[in-house]
């Protein structure tokens, strides 16, 4: 997420630029890029994946189909 923030501060977004994390009362919000909503969601899903993985591989050998 800091390379992602790096990346809009190199975009020219105002939101990201030095300048303006220092004015707390400046009015600016820092809102997600698509780009780190896009990462954001992958994690998660990946994680998902994961567990869901787990739990077909100990099913298929036997090691029952509780949850982990």
């Amino acid at each position: 997420m800091e390379e992602l923030a790096k990346l809009e501060a190199e975009r020219g977004n105002p939101a990201y630029l030095a300048e303006s994390r220092e004015v707390r009362g400046s009015g600016i919000e820092r809102v997600a890029s698509k780009e780190m909503c896009t990462f954001l969601i992958l994690n998660i899903s990946s994680l998902q994946l994961i567990l869901v993985n787990m739990i077909a591989y100990r099913q298929q050998y036997g090691g029952g189909g509780g949850v982990l």
